[in-house]
């Protein structure tokens, strides 16, 4: 009996060995070959959009067809340790028809070229390396005017240097981009250089440096034109470290230091920031920051002199936990401008209580004031201060954008342009923006070039009171009433800014404005939530009510997801000054539909309705109908989208139409 248990075990043994010995022979077989795919995937990609308009006389339409075959795939030379590769690319054609009734038919094609390249070499070692590299070729035809093709590419190289006390990392990227339309051609060439180090000492401190310069060009020429060169260079380097103090480290200080230099648009400009913070807690209730910062910005005016600004600021905030429910918080700030060949001074006091308590049956009550002072003291040789590029995004035709500086009066604007393609666009006031200086900001004109999506740079002046000193006393009252852990919100905030003159002229109008609110939240669970508002809003310019109600429902079956929305707001605004006041209703809902439609196709529809009535302007109403419909048929998947939106202003009816379909095969 002994023996047969000794041989089993000894039989047991060698079958274990054989099959770890045959498992490490997996193991260290590995492929060998100089070019290892490691998969490639490629799909055809085809799709048609319809288009039409609808306005009083007039049918303007519009079909595109795009066919476009796509690839992908991932390989490796000798070894994925030594260098692996990702190369994807597509080449497509698309068809435009268009029937408008102004100038009749007409018909172009035009051809897509896109590839890009990603590798990432010795990347377990020491010095892993990353390329990139991109191109796509866009080429239109008519109907399109003027014909035109774009090429842009794209490539970069980074190197890091993974060295225990030093890691540095090196970046160099290329960017271009070549326009051709007739007889005219835009390049665009930039080139960027990047140094980025780090250093950790243990625990309690962290540095990083950074070093980056740019270098673009942007020329234009045509039969018509002379060449148009315009060259410009961006220096900046940083500097930031992160130091822990303390036997706990309860004292942090940051430190950071910025130097740029640029000229854009031919115009130099130097600005450097230098910021230290400390941040300290004092056991569990007392925390405390102190920060210093100062800027300098030279640059030029409109008139080409040179314009100096700097800045200092010394911040010191307290905030104090007290009883578990009671918090406190009081801020100092002075600052200290240079500017217009003179100085402003700004100092000011905040003091807040913040108190919240816990009720029973699962209710929350908070309540928080503060109030702040601060006075501005202005003494300046010039009145007249330029802004220059400042940068807002376009988010819709028709709407106002202020400017960011409120400090002063709104002189005059003196361009608005966009960047695109290396081509600078300079934009029409009057046809494609009105500036409204009383207000402080421009109205993007609808129908005008700047379309939705547009970065603008806008350069403006702003006209300073020479000699003024004003004050500025704000009190804020909020208050919150959580019961039955949430179900039902009662909220309320108020705002009472008062601006008052001290010495001086005032050019700026003080403004003194109160704004409260009152708000009541439900929730009839589980999926339907219910607000009420009212705010009255009430300054030296202006002067409005209104009283909102919304209703939301939000439910999920089985298999479908519906969702509903319904809006009431009445608006009533006072007249100011020659302006008559004028009253304004605004309803509107929408209906959400989602569900699967047999086994491999989903199904969503949306249908949104609005109607506002103003007795100044009259009743505007938008009916819009979208609907989406996606399949997946084994390799094969297929997307239908279309929608349709009416509008109603006064007597005027528009319609717009848009249907697309997409076919995509995989292989």
């Amino acid at each position: 009996m002994l023996m047969r248990i000794l041989l089993i075990c000894v039989c047991l043994l060698f079958s274990f060995r054989t099959v770890g010995c045959a498992d490490d022979n997996i193991e260290i077989v590995q492929k060998k070959g100089l070019l290892l795919l490691q998969g490639y995937d490629h799909w055809l990609d085809t799709s048609y959009q319809f288009t039409d308009n609808h306005s009083t006389g007039s049918l303007n339409t519009s079909q595109t067809v795009t066919e476009t075959y796509n690839f992908t795939t991932t390989a490796a030379l000798m070894d994925q340790r030594v260098f692996q590769f990702t190369l994807g690319g597509s080449i497509g054609l698309q068809q435009v028809m268009n029937d408008l009734n102004s100038t009749g038919s007409s018909y172009g094609s035009g051809q897509i070229y896109q590839y890009s390249f990603s590798g990432t070499a010795f990347e377990e070692s020491r010095f892993p390396l990353i390329v990139q590299s991109s191109r796509t070729l866009n080429t239109v035809t008519p109907p399109y005017s003027p014909t035109y093709t774009t090429d842009t590419t794209t490539n970069a190289a980074e190197l890091s240097l993974l060295h225990d006390v030093l890691p540095l990392k090196f970046r160099y990227e290329r960017d271009a981009t070549t326009l051709e339309s007739g007889s005219s051609t835009s390049n665009s060439i930039s080139n960027n250089y990047s140094i980025t180090a780090t250093h950790k000492v243990r625990d309690f401190s962290q540095t990083s440096l950074s070093l980056s310069m740019t270098n673009a060009e942007d020329s234009s020429n045509s039969n018509v034109v002379s060449a148009n060169n315009l060259n410009s260079n961006r220096f900046s380097a940083s500097l930031a470290n992160a130091l822990l103090m303390g036997a706990n480290g309860n004292h942090t200080l940051q430190t950071s230091l910025q130097w740029t230099e640029e000229n854009p648009s031919g115009v130099q400009q130097q600005l450097a920031t230098i910021g230290s913070t400390l941040l300290s807690r004092f056991g569990k209730a007392l925390d405390t920051q102190l920060a210093y910062q100062s800027n300098f910005t030279r640059t030029t005016d409109v008139t080409g002199e040179i314009q100096y600004e700097s800045s200092n600021s010394v911040t010191a905030s307290l905030h104090h936990h007290l009883f578990s429910n009671l918090d406190t918080r009081l801020r100092v700030l002075y600052i200290q401008d240079l500017i217009l060949g003179g100085e402003e001074t700004r100092y000011s006091g905040l003091a807040g209580i913040n108190y919240h308590k816990l009720l029973p049956a699962a209710s929350r009550f908070s309540f928080d004031v503060s109030g702040e002072h601060s006075v501005i003291d202005r003494n300046v040789v010039s009145t007249i201060l330029t802004i220059r590029n400042e940068q807002h995004t376009v988010a819709l035709q028709g709407e106002s954008i202020p400017i960011s500086n409120t400090e002063g009066n709104l002189l005059s604007v003196v361009s608005v342009t966009s960047i695109n393609f290396g081509i600078t666009t300079l934009y029409v006031p009057g046809v494609d923006y009105t500036v409204d200086t009383g207000l402080g900001s421009i109205l993007i004109t609808p129908g005008g070039a700047i379309v939705p999506g547009t970065l603008i740079l806008v350069t403006y002046t702003v006209n300073y009171a020479p000699s003024i000193k004003y004050a500025t006393d704000t009190v804020t009252l909020g208050s919150s009433l959580s019961l039955l852990d949430g179900k039902y919100l009662l909220s309320g905030t108020y705002m009472n800014q008062e601006e008052s003159l001290l010495s001086g002229r005032s050019q700026n109008s003080l403004l003194n404005t109160r704004v409260g609110q009152l708000r009541f939240k439900g929730f009839l669970p589980p999926d339907q939530n219910y607000t009420i508002t009212y705010e009255n809003f009430d300054s030296t310019n202006s002067s409005y009510r209104f009283l909102e109600g919304l209703w939301q429902y939000k439910h999920l079956f089985s298999r479908t997801s519906l969702s509903l929305q319904a809006r009431e707001h009445y608006e009533i605004y006072d007249p100011q000054g020659s302006l008559p006041g004028h009253d304004q209703i605004t309803s509107d809902g929408s209906v959400a539909l989602s569900r699967p439609v047999l086994q491999f196709m989903q199904m969503t529809l949306m249908l949104d309705m609005s109607d506002l009535w103003d007795n100044k302007q009259g009743r505007t109403d938008l009916l819009f109908f979208r609907s989406n419909l996606s399949a997946r048929f084994n390799k094969l998947t297929v997307t239908l989208n279309g929608q349709s939106s009416w509008r109603f202003i006064g007597t005027s009816l528009s319609r717009d139409d848009y249907v697309r379909l997409d076919v995509v095969r995989y292989f």
